[in-house]
C-alpha cells in the first residue's frame, strides 16, 4: 500500500509522475512541456469542449494556507488568461475534503468538480492501481514502503553503511543517467560488475543504487567488508543473493591484492557469473584497478574486461550534469540567498561545463552544513575556488578548523584504512595520550573531538548494537596522505597505538604506490620496532604481520629486531593460513636460510596440508623454492606435482582467456594447438624442477576448454562494440536553452 509524500521527488519529477497518472486514469494522452516557466500549463490535452489544462504543485513542507495563498495571488490570474474549458490541479500537499472545496471556490467555473483535484492522498490511490507507473519512477519506488521494508528484512540497515536516510538521501539526489542503464544492462547479461572511475564519480552511489534496486526485487543483501570469505560462507545456492564489495582493492592508494585475494575474486566472479541467482556488484579507483592488474598476473588486461564499467565525465550530456546540479540544490536545503547567486547571470553554465566537475565537488558546494560560515556575498568566489583546486576540498576543514590533536586521530582512521569500533578507538586515544603524542592530555576532551570530527570528516555508524567509525569520504584520505603524513615519529606512534595489521599493510602499499618515501618508510619501521615489547607476540597476526614488514621490507634482516622475534618464529609461521601469503613465504625461507627453523619435520607436514587445499598458481611457486633450500621427500614431491596438475587443469582455459592468447579466435577453426602448448610451457617454466612430461603438457593442452574461449572472445568483442558505440557519442545534445529552461 502506497504511502508517499514525494518528498523523493523534485518539481519536474513531480510534474512527470502527475501525468503519468492522470493520463492512466482520463485515458488521454497528456501532452507535456519543456522544463521552463510554464504559465500555469504542465500537461494538456483535448476534447471536444477544448483545452484541459493539468497543473501540479510540489511544496515540500508547505501547509495548505500557502498554496491557497499561492492559488489567489498568481494561478488564478493564468488560469484567467489560459481561460481552460476544465482545469486539473495536483498537489503533493495533504488535502482535506474543506481544502478541497476552498480550492474549488478559488478557480470557479474552472475546476468543474472537487474530483479534479488532487492530493497527497489521492495520488497514492491512484499508484496502488497503477504499479507499473510506480516501477517506473525508479526514485518514487526505491522509497517506497515495500523496498525499504525489503531493505530492513535483508539486513542491509545495521550490517553496513546503509542507513535508511542515507538511501533516502542518496537515492532523491541521484540522477538515473544512460550509464545506470547499460551498468544494470551489464550487471544482468555477467551477474558480476566492477564498477571504476576516478574519485568523486560516482561508482559507489551508483553500486548502491544497484544494490537498493535489487533488494527491492527480493534479493538478499550481503556486504563484503573485509575478507571474500565473508561472501563464501553466506553463499547459498537457492537464494537470490546481491553481493556488495566498495573499493574492493582498497583504500587510499591500497594497491596490491593480498592473500590471494585476486584468484579468489576472480573465481568468485566465475561462479556467480554462472548462477542466474546471484549478482555481484565491486567499486575501485581506476588508477588503482589498473595498478592492480599491474602488480597480480591474474590481472592482466583481458582478465575481468566484460564484467568492467568504466564510469567518466565524458559520458555525462550536460543536461545531465544540469540534472545532478539542480537535484543537489533542490535536496540540499540551499537558501535561496545562494541560490540566486548560482542562478545569477547564468553561472549554473560555468558549473555544469567546468572540467573538474563531479558530483562530489557538487555535493560540497551545495552543502548547507559546509556553507554556514561563508557569507552570500563569498560563495561564488568560494565555488570558483572549489572547482579550479577540487583536491584541495578538505584543506580548511583539516587545516583550518583542526585542532592537533583532532588531526592526529584522523591519521589514524586513513592508517587503519577502515572502519574503527568505539571501544578500539579509545584504546588508540589512550594510547596515544600514553605515548605522548595527543598533547594537552589534561585539558583534551575526547567526547566532543569525536563529536565535532563525526559532523564532519568521519562517520558513526550503529550497527547491530555497537559503534564504529570510519571515513566521511575516501578523498579525506587522499588530503591526508599527502599533505598530513610526512613525520615518521607520529606515523610510527599511531601505527603502535592501532596495533592492527591494517596499519602496517597501509603503510606497505603507500610506499609500493610512491605516496610516501622510502626514508619516511625505512624510518618509521625502526622507530616502530623499537617501542615494541618482542617476547609479547602470543597469537597476535598484528605482531607477525610487523615482523614481515621489518624483516622483508624494511630489510633489517641482520639487525636486533630480527633476532628479537628468532624464539618465536617457528611456532608463529609454521601454519597453513600463514603459508597462504606470499610474504610469509618468503619469510619462511630466509628464517631457513638463517637456521631459525629446526623441526623440518612439522615444516613437511604443514606444506602436505597446504597441498591439499589447492592452493594457487602464485604459493606453488614459493612452495618450489621452498624445495630448494631442504630436501623434500619424493612423496612430497609427487604430491606437489600432482597439485601443480590439478591447478593447471582447473584454469588453463580462464588464464588462456585472461592473458588474451587467443583472442582473436571465433571459430574451432582458429584454435591454434601449438600456441596453447607453447603457453603451458612457459607457465610451467617456475616448476621445471619437477619434471613435466610431453604426455603431461599434452594433457593440460587437452583440457582446455575451447568452445569456452571461443564464447568468451564473442562477448568481449560484443562488449567492446557497445562500449565503442556508447563512449563514441558526443558530449552535447543539449542546448544551452534546455538547461537554461530547467533553472528557470
Amino acid at each position: 500500500m502506497s504511502n508517499y509524500t514525494f518528498e523523493s521527488l523534485n518539481d519536474k519529477e513531480f510534474e512527470i509522475l502527475v501525468n503519468d497518472l492522470l493520463a492512466r486514469l482520463l485515458s488521454e494522452r497528456i501532452e507535456r512541456f519543456k522544463p521552463g516557466k510554464d504559465e500555469g500549463v504542465d500537461g494538456r490535452y483535448f476534447t471536444s469542449d477544448g483545452e484541459v489544462i493539468v497543473q501540479s504543485k510540489h511544496w515540500l513542507n508547505t501547509g495548505i494556507q500557502k498554496l491557497l495563498k499561492e492559488c489567489r495571488t498568481k494561478e488564478l490570474q493564468k488560469v484567467q488568461k489560459l481561460n481552460p474549458s476544465r482545469y486539473l490541479l495536483a498537489t503533493s500537499i495533504p488535502l482535506s475534503r474543506k481544502n478541497k472545496t476552498e480550492i474549488k471556490k478559488i478557480f470557479h467555473p474552472f475546476i468543474k468538480s472537487e474530483a479534479d483535484i488532487f492530493g497527497q492522498e489521492d495520488l497514492n490511490d491512484l499508484l496502488n492501481q497503477n504499479q507499473n507507473i510506480e516501477r517506473k519512477h525508479y526514485k518514487l519506488w526505491i522509497s517506497s514502503t515495500n523496498v525499504i521494508q525489503s531493505i530492513l528484512s535483508s539486513g542491509i540497515i545495521g550490517r553496513s553503511g546503509f542507513s535508511l536516510e542515507e538511501i533516502k538521501s542518496k537515492s532523491s539526489k541521484y540522477v538515473q543517467t544512460e550509464n545506470h542503464q547499460r551498468a544494470q544492462k551489464k550487471l544482468n547479461k555477467n551477474h558480476a560488475l566492477i564498477i571504476t572511475g576516478n574519485p568523486g564519480i560516482g561508482k559507489t552511489t551508483l553500486a548502491q543504487q544497484l544494490v537498493i534496486d535489487y533488494v527491492g526485487q527480493g534479493f538478499e543483501f550481503i556486504e563484503i567488508e573485509d575478507d571474500l570469505n565473508e561472501a563464501l560462507n553466506l553463499y547459498n545456492p537457492e537464494t537470490k543473493q546481491v553481493f556488495y564489495y566498495d573499493d574492493f582493492l582498497g583504500r587510499n592508494y591500497l594497491l596490491a591484492l593480498k592473500h590471494h585475494q585476486d584468484s579468489q575474486i576472480l573465481n568468485f566472479i566465475r561462479r556467480v557469473s554462472q548462477d542466474t541467482k546471484k549478482r555481484f556488484i565491486l567499486t575501485s579507483r581506476t588508477n588503482i584497478l589498473n595498478q592492480g592488474k599491474w602488480l597480480s598476473d591474474l590481472f592482466e588486461i583481458h582478465h575481468i574486461q566484460k564484467n568492467e564499467y568504466e564510469l567518466n565525465i565524458q559520458s555525462l550530456t550536460n543536461m545531465d550534469k544540469a540534472k545532478i546540479l539542480y537535484n543537489h540544490i533542490w535536496f540540499g536545503n540551499l537558501s535561496a540567498e545562494f541560490f540566486d547567486e548560482i542562478l545569477l547571470d547564468k553561472r549554473y553554465l560555468a558549473i555544469i561545463k567546468h572540467r573538474s566537475f563531479n558530483p562530489r565537488l557538487i555535493e560540497f558546494i551545495t552543502d548547507s552544513y559546509r556553507l554556514e560560515k561563508i557569507d552570500k556575498n563569498e560563495y561564488w568566489q568560494y565555488i570558483k575556488e572549489t572547482l579550479q583546486e577540487p583536491k584541495n576540498i578538505w584543506q580548511n576543514t583539516i587545516e583550518v578548523q583542526l585542532d592537533y590533536n583532532s588531526r592526529m586521530i584522523l591519521i589514524a582512521f586513513v592508517l587503519e584504512g577502515k572502519s574503527i569500533s568505539e571501544p578500539q578507538l579509545h584504546e588508540v586515544i589512550d594510547a596515544l595520550i600514553n605515548q605522548g603524542t595527543l598533547i594537552d592530555k589534561t585539558d583534551f576532551n575526547r567526547t566532543k573531538t569525536l563529536q565535532f570530527l563525526s559532523g564532519s570528516l568521519i562517520n558513526r555508524n550503529s550497527r547491530n548494537g555497537s559503534i564504529d567509525y570510519d571515513l566521511f569520504n575516501p578523498s579525506i584520505g587522499d588530503y591526508v596522505i599527502d599533505n598530513c603524513l610526512n613525520n615518521a615519529t607520529i606515523t610510527s606512534s599511531i601505527i603502535v597505538s592501532l596495533q592492527s595489521s591494517n596499519s602496517i599493510k597501509t603503510l606497505n602499499n603507500l610506499l609500493g604506490s610512491k605516496k610516501i618515501s622510502y626514508t619516511l618508510y625505512n624510518e618509521t619501521i625502526r622507530q616502530t620496532a623499537e617501542k615494541f615489547v618482542f617476547d609479547s607476540i602470543g597469537n597476535n597476526p598484528y605482531f607477525f604481520i610487523f615482523l614481515t614488514t621489518a624483516v622483508i621490507r624494511a630489510q633489517l634482516t641482520n639487525s636486533q629486531y630480527f633476532k628479537s622475534f628468532e624464539k618465536n618464529i617457528e611456532k608463529e609461521i609454521l601454519s597453513v593460513e600463514l603459508l597462504r601469503n606470499e610474504d610469509s613465504f618468503d619469510l619462511l625461507i630466509l628464517a631457513i636460510k638463517k637456521g631459525l627453523i629446526g623441526n623440518k619435520g612439522n615444516l613437511l607436514g604443514t606444506v602436505e596440508e597446504l597441498l591439499d587445499i589447492n592452493p594457487g598458481y602464485q604459493i606453488l611457486k614459493k612452495v618450489v623454492l621452498l624445495s630448494e633450500e631442504i630436501n623434500f621427500p619424493s612423496k612430497l614431491l609427487t604430491k606437489l606435482k600432482e597439485a601443480v596438475l590439478a591447478d593447471f587443469e582447473a584454469e588453463l582455459t580462464n588464464d588462456i582467456n585472461d592473458n588474451g592468447i587467443l583472442e582473436e579466435a571465433f571459430e574451432e577453426s582458429d584454435i591454434s594447438i601449438d600456441t596453447i602448448y607453447e603457453f603451458v610451457e612457459d607457465q610451467l617454466i617456475p616448476f621445471e624442477k619437477l619434471g613435466f612430461t610431453e604426455e603431461e603438457i599434452s594433457f593440460l593442452v587437452e583440457s582446455v576448454d575451447t568452445y569456452e574461449i571461443i564464447d568468451y572472445n564473442i562477448q568481449s568483442a560484443s562488449d567492446n562494440y557497445e562500449d565503442y558505440e556508447f563512449r563514441s557519442k558526443p558530449n552535447s545534445g543539449n542546448t544551452d536553452s534546455e538547461i537554461e529552461d530547467l533553472f528557470s
